[in-house]
């Protein structure tokens, strides 16, 4: 048998060591080249038949010419959107929020489209699911300041509540009874101990007596004798466990005396006549307002 020279031939390195350990020179395997090479054309293919280089163009970026962008895809599908509810579009147009409201149809639909422009214009304040928050109105119950009926939300939408960049805006603020010195925190507290047996039930004493008086004299004018509130007003019930702003006893005489004055921004020129019908019809389905509802 014959015996294969063995080769001692050393294999060629780069000409660099790291704790003894070298690193040969081998040659790039064929797959290897083979696929970067490809990568390079690819890229190059691709920034030629898509949009890719910025700087470049008309439109500020180098077109590509398949014609194709997500611009314009989401354009050509707003104008498909647009062009399937064409008609209900044109409807709301033409109807009024009462007539709407007749049409389960056209209802349905502009409960859809409020929700998504309550998302834009009014979760920020009202929050996502309309709950409200800490002087902001709950839109899920059946207590309004305002109102309830069709033409006060919708007025109220439109011009807000003491917005005075407009003129046709809610107003009416109330009194700071402590900081204006109308009462002192002795009568303050006698009021809101009135005030708990208005709304709470709560055992009748000689400070709620007193708080009676001083209740019939200050606080009756706007938010009605037995506490019922007064739309017209804006001066909510006190009657009830509906609180703007909260209604145990440090917030009650934080409320009598410094007086509240929550705003509400006025949309008037913000949202289109179209867009106040469908917030109305959205807001109105949140708490399920029988349309006589003068809530």
């Amino acid at each position: 048998m014959v015996k294969k020279k063995q080769d001692n031939k050393q294999p060629e390195t780069m000409g660099h060591e790291w704790d003894g350990i070298k690193e040969y020179n081998n040659p790039i395997p064929l797959w290897w080249k083979t696929t970067f090479i490809a990568c390079i054309v690819y890229s190059v293919g691709y920034m030629i038949y898509y949009p890719s280089i910025p700087f470049a163009g008309k439109d500020g970026f180098f077109a590509g010419i398949a014609g194709w962008s997500q611009f314009k895809e989401l354009k050509d599908e707003i104008a498909t959107g647009k062009e399937q509810t064409k008609n209900l579009d044109e409807k709301i147009s033409k109807l009024t929020i009462e007539q709407i409201e007749t049409d389960p149809e056209l209802k349905e639909y502009a409960i859809a489209t409020g929700k998504s422009r309550f998302a834009v214009n009014c979760s920020q304040c009202h929050g996502l699911g309309a709950n409200g928050n800490k002087g902001v109105a709950n839109l899920l119950d059946d207590e309004w300041i305002w109102g309830s009926d069709i033409q006060n939300i919708k007025y109220t939408i439109t011009n807000g509540v003491r917005d005075y960049t407009n003129d046709d805006t809610r107003s009416g603020e109330m009194a700071a009874y402590g900081l204006d010195e109308i009462l002192d925190k002795k009568e303050i507290k006698d009021v809101v101990r009135y005030v708990q047996v208005l709304a709470y039930n709560a055992s009748e004493n000689a400070s709620s007596d007193r708080g009676k008086v001083i209740y019939e004299e200050n606080c009756a004018v706007c938010h009605a004798d037995a506490g019922e509130g007064n739309q017209e007003l804006g001066a909510p019930a006190l009657n009830n466990q509906v609180w703007l702003y909260g209604g145990d006893r440090k917030t009650l005489i934080e409320t009598i005396t410094e007086g509240r004055s929550a705003k509400m921004t006025s949309f008037k020129e913000l949202l289109t006549e179209d867009d106040i019908k469908r917030l109305v019809v959205y807001v109105r389905s949140l708490s399920d307002i029988e349309e006589t509802s003068t809530n």
